[in-house]
């Protein structure tokens, strides 16, 4: 029996750029733009991974908006709301982990120049603040100004990816739901980490297999011309994103 989908929001602008990239993050930053069909990515600092992005997704559908500051803010006695929608069994490790992608996604500087005509540079969160073990993250009002234009993201689906295939899961969620890209082009907005795209292009094939086989994807075939085409399944997905705006 297929399990329920549960979905999530998720900015089409972010899911379409290298914001997050499928490794650890690194101690050295990157010194080259990460340029893509859909905008360009610069790291001044470290770079951000896929796990980030499953806490950032953790916290804005966990959190709640806040009219006063028109963003999102979660504030829990804890961090165990955050592990559960992670997929994750809250303990010290779980907390350490999640912890420690809250700090980066504060601290780490991000730039993201003509992001689908989007511009930002600063950090991802605004402020996070720790009190008497009390958590508090807002998230910066730019980034939350992208949740209007949300796609849904089916979570069973990512929890059982690769980081390399939560990055392509996520771009293929965030693009309409038949289309044919390069290979180069995927290459570039979800994994430019990985340098060698002979390789990656095996590993893609690998990723969109498992894709279709948890029925994500209806089709896929990879073209002449270094072309993949793909056809996603017709989800029923809600129309309307939580956030009240059309996707």
């Amino acid at each position: 029996m297929m399990k329920q989908r549960i979905w999530v929001g998720y900015p089409s602008v972010l899911g379409r750029i290298p914001l997050f990239l499928p490794q650890k993050r690194k101690r050295s930053p990157i010194k080259e733009p990460l340029v893509c069909s859909w905008g360009t990515v610069v790291f001044p600092d470290l770079p951000l991974a896929v796990y980030d992005e499953d806490v950032l997704i953790a916290v804005m559908n966990c959190g709640k908006w806040d009219d006063v500051y028109g963003t999102i803010i979660y504030k829990e006695k804890s961090l165990n709301a955050l592990a559960r929608h992670m997929r994750k069994t809250p303990s010290n490790v779980t907390t350490k982990l999640i912890m420690e992608s809250l700090k980066a996604l504060r601290c780490l500087q991000v730039e993201l120049i003509d992001a689908c005509g989007f511009n930002f540079k600063g950090t991802v969160f605004s402020d996070m603040q720790v009190v008497n073990g009390a958590v508090e993250v807002v998230l910066d009002s730019k980034i939350a100004g992208l949740l209007g234009q949300s796609r849904r993201i089916d979570l069973n689906i990512r929890k059982q990816l690769t980081p390399t295939g939560k990055a392509l899961h996520r771009f293929l969620s965030c693009h309409p739901i038949e289309k044919e890209f390069y290979i180069d082009t995927i290459h570039n907005a979800v994994a430019p980490c990985k340098k060698r795209k002979d390789h990656f292009k095996s590993v893609l094939i690998e990723e969109l297999k498992k894709l279709k086989g948890l029925r994500f994807l209806k089709d896929y075939e990879i073209e002449k011309h270094g072309k993949v085409w793909y056809a996603r399944q017709v989800s029923r997905a809600p129309t309307r994103n939580i956030w009240g705006s059309t996707r």
